[in-house]
C-alpha cells in the first residue's frame, strides 16, 4: 500500500466508526459489545479512539460525517462530545454515573480515551481545538486536569501510566498549566524506567508481561513523547537520546516478528488492535531513530495490508472485535464495540510526507532467508524463527501474565494468550472455555474424571542449554508433586521438538497438541502414516510425530467457536494418553505447520533409557532427561 492508499483506508474505517458512535451517542442506544468498565468507557471508545488516525489527515483536510441526516464537520463534532461530555448540566455528561461505577475507575478508562482527543487536538489544532470558544476550552481543560492528576499521583506501574501524563503534557502544550504538572509528568518519565528490562526491552509492568505492548505502548509513546515535547524541557534531549537508543535495539529485534505477508505472530492480550503492532515504526522515524526508514515503512505497510485484506467486516466497514473476524468470544472483556480502534494509532504514518524513504519499497528479513533468532537481552528466553514456508514462529520460554507468582488480570483466557511454547502467523491459537480447553501448541494434563483439564501457566524458565529451551511447571497447584518438565528445540521456521519429562504423583490423562489451523469451509484431511499425523485445510497442513515410553492415540481436536484467531472454527492435531498411574513418562514430539506443497522433513526422534535423541540433516541433539 502507498500513502494514498493508507489515507483512504484510515478514512474507510475511522469515519463510519464516528458515525455510528454519532448515532448510538444522540439515540442512546445499547452496545452490542461493551467495555466492562462501563457503557460510558464504551462510548468514549467508540468516539474518540478513531482520532489517533484521523490526526493527521485533520492537520490540512476538513472532514465530515452524517449525524442524524446534518452533515457536521469532524472537528466540530469533536467539540460536542468534549463540550456536552463536561458539562454537568447536560443530560451526556460524562460524570452521570461516576458513583456508580466508582471514580477511580471511571476515570481510569475516561482519561485514556480523552487522551486520543488531546493528540487529535494537538496534531489539528486549527481543525479541532481553534473550533471551541475559550470558555469551553477552559471547561475541557479543567475537567481532563481534575480527572488525570490523582492519575498520576497513583500511576498505573503499565501502559496506562502515559494517558494522564499525555493529558497534561497536551493541555500544557494548549496553554492550560496546573499545580505540579511538571512534577507529575517528570515523576510518570521516572516510573517508565521500572518497567526496562535492557538492550530495548520493556514489559508491560511485572516481568513476563512481554507482548505487543512493548511496541505499540511502552516504545510507541516515549516516541510520541519527543514530538509533542520539545526543547522547553529541562531533561529533553537527554531522555530524547535515551529513548531513540532504546528503540532502535528493540526494532532491531522486532522487525523479524513479521511475515512475508505483513502478518505478525499473534500471542498476547488486545490483539484486536490488529495493525497497531507496527505504529512503532513510523513513530520513531518521525522522532528520529536512525532505524532504517524504508525497512519501517516496508514492515507498516505490509501490516495494514494483510489486516485490510483479511479482516472480515460488514457492509458498515467497521472494525470488529476480534482478530480476523467478529469474535467477541476471543477478546478480553475490556475490548468494545470500539475497542478495535487503538490500530488507528498506525494511521499516524501519514504525517511522514509523500517522498519520505518511508514510502520507498524495501525487503524484510524472511524475504532474503530463514532465521532463527533471540534478543540480546538474556531474561528474555524466546525464539523468532521465519521461513518462506512457515511463516513466522515465536517460540515462548517467558511470556506469562501473572503477579508475584500468581494468576493475575483474569481478562479472558490469559494462559492461552501467553502461556502456549509457541506462536506462528499464518495458523493462529484458540483461548479456552471452563468446559473445552484448547491444547493447541500446549500440553494438559486430565484428571481420571475429565472434569479438570491443565493449562501451561506459571511456568518457570530455566533457561538454555545451547539452542535448547528448559522450562518446568506444575500443572494443578493442589497437586505440587506432579510436574512436567519442556525442553524446546526450534529446529526451521515452525518446526520444533518439544520433550516432556512427565512425573505423575497420582492418575491422569495427557494430551499434547500441534499447531491449530482454521477452517472457513468444512473440509479438512487428515492422514496417519509411518507415525506421522497430520491434518490440512485448504492452504495449511499442521504435523505432529511423536513417541513415548507409554501408549498413545493420534486425534484430531477442535477448540470452541469463535474462539479461535483467524477463523470461527479450527482444528489441530494431537495425541491423547489413556489414563495413566503415578510414575515418570517421556514424550518427544516433533511439531510443525507449512503452506500446502511446501517441500519439508522431519527429524528423527528416539528414546534410550532417560536420553532423547534428535536427529535433523546436520545437526543432532540429546537431552538427558535424568538430569
Amino acid at each position: 500500500m502507498n500513502r494514498k492508499e493508507i489515507r483512504q483506508y484510515a478514512l474507510d474505517i475511522c469515519l463510519p466508526m464516528l458515525e455510528l458512535a454519532a448515532e448510538r451517542r444522540q439515540s442512546c442506544r445499547s452496545y452490542e459489545v461493551a467495555d466492562y468498565l462501563g457503557y460510558t468507557s464504551t462510548m468514549l471508545e467508540e468516539c474518540l479512539r478513531p482520532f489517533w488516525g484521523l490526526a493527521p489527515i485533520l492537520c490540512d483536510t476538513e472532514l465530515y460525517i452524517n449525524v442524524s441526516g446534518e452533515r457536521v464537520a469532524v472537528g466540530e463534532w469533536l467539540r460536542r462530545v468534549l463540550v456536552e461530555g463536561t458539562d454537568p448540566q447536560n443530560e451526556l455528561w460524562f460524570d452521570k454515573y461516576r458513583d456508580c461505577n466508582g471514580g477511580f475507575w471511571h476515570d481510569f478508562q475516561n482519561v485514556t480515551e480523552l487522551a486520543g482527543a488531546l493528540v487529535a487536538c494537538f496534531f489539528a489544532r486549527k481543525t479541532t481545538w481553534d473550533l471551541f470558544t475559550a470558555a469551553e476550552q477552559k471547561q475541557v481543560a479543567d475537567y481532563i486536569a481534575n480527572a488525570s492528576i490523582p492519575l498520576c499521583e497513583h500511576a498505573a506501574s503499565n501502559n496506562h501510566i502515559w494517558f494522564p501524563l499525555f493529558c497534561l503534557l497536551i493541555l500544557k502544550k494548549l496553554g492550560y498549566t496546573y499545580p505540579r504538572t511538571d512534577e507529575l509528568i517528570e515523576d510518570g518519565l521516572e516510573r517508565l524506567e521500572k518497567m526496562y528490562v535492557g538492550n530495548g526491552w520493556y514489559c508491560d509492568g511485572a516481568f513476563g508481561r512481554v507482548d505487543y505492548y512493548v511496541a505499540w505502548s511502552m516504545h510507541a509513546y516515549p516516541m510520541l513523547w519527543c514530538l509533542i515535547e520539545d526543547e522547553s524541557y529541562p531533561r529533553y534531549e537527554e531522555r530524547r537520546t535515551l529513548y531513540l537508543e532504546r528503540v532502535n535495539e528493540f526494532l532491531t529485534d522486532y522487525s523479524y516478528f513479521f511475515d512475508s505477508n505483513g502478518a505478525h505472530a499473534p500471542f498476547g492480550r488486545s490483539l484486536t488492535y490488529r495493525f497497531a503492532a507496527s505504529c512503532v515504526f513510523p513513530l520513531a522515524i518521525l522522532a528520529g531513530a536512525s532505524f532504517d526508514p524504508k525497512l519501517a515503512g516496508e514492515i507498516t505497510r505490509r501490516n495494514i495490508k494483510y489486516f485490510k485484506e483479511n479482516t472480515r467486516v460488514g457492509k458498515d466497514n467497521i472494525l470488529p472485535p476480534g482478530y480476523l473476524y467478529n469474535a467477541p468470544a476471543f477478546v478480553e472483556y475490556y475490548t468494545s464495540s470500539g475497542g478495535a480502534y487503538w490500530a488507528a494509532k498506525t494511521f499516524m504514518c501519514l504525517l511522514l510526507p509523500e517522498g519520505h524513504e518511508f514510502w520507498k519499497d524495501a525487503s524484510l528479513p524472511i524475504d532474503k532467508y530463514g532465521y532463527i533468532i533471540s534478543p540480546k537481552e538474556s531474561r528474555l528466553n524466546i525464539a523468532v524463527a521465519g521461513d518462506r514456508a512457515s511463516g513466522v514462529t515465536v517460540y515462548n520460554n517467558v511470556f506469562q501474565y501473572q503477579k508475584n507468582g500468581a494468576y493475575a488480570n483474569r481478562f479472558n483466557d490469559m494462559t492461552a494468550y501467553y502461556g502456549k511454547f509457541c506462536y506462528n502467523s499464518r495458523a493462529g491459537f484458540a483461548v479456552s472455555s471452563r468446559d473445552l480447553t484448547a491444547s493447541d501448541s500446549m500440553l494438559s494434563l486430565i484428571t481420571r474424571d475429565g472434569s479438570m483439564i491443565s493449562h501451561r501457566w506459571s511456568f518457570v524458565d530455566l533457561g538454555r542449554e545451547g539452542d535448547v529451551m528448559i522450562s518446568e511447571h506444575t500443572p494443578f497447584s493442589n497437586d505440587p508433586e506432579t510436574t512436567v518438565k519442556t525442553w524446546m528445540l526450534p529446529l526451521d521456521g515452525s518446526l520444533n521438538v518439544r520433550i516432556h519429562r512427565v512425573r505423575l504423583s497420582r492418575e491422569y490423562a495427557l494430551r499434547e497438541g500441534g499447531y491449530a489451523i482454521g477452517l472457513w469451509s468444512d473440509y479438512r484431511e487428515r492422514s496417519e502414516e509411518s507415525g506421522i499425523f497430520s491434518i490440512r485445510n485448504e492452504t495449511q497442513m499442521s504435523i505432529v510425530k511423536t513417541v513415548a515410553t507409554t501408549d498413545f492415540k493420534y486425534v484430531n481436536q477442535q477448540p470452541q467457536p469463535g474462539m479461535f484467531s483467524s477463523a470461527p472454527l479450527a482444528v489441530y492435531p494431537a495425541f491423547d494418553t489413556d489414563v495413566l498411574g503415578a510414575g515418570e513418562y517421556i514424550f518427544a514430539s516433533a511439531f510443525a505447520v507449512f503452506d500446502v506443497g511446501a517441500d519439508y522433513e522431519l527429524p528423527s526422534i528416539t528414546i534410550e533409557g532417560g536420553r532423547v535423541n534428535v536427529s535433523y540433516k546436520e545437526r543432532k541433539v540429546s537431552v538427558d532427561t535424568e538430569k
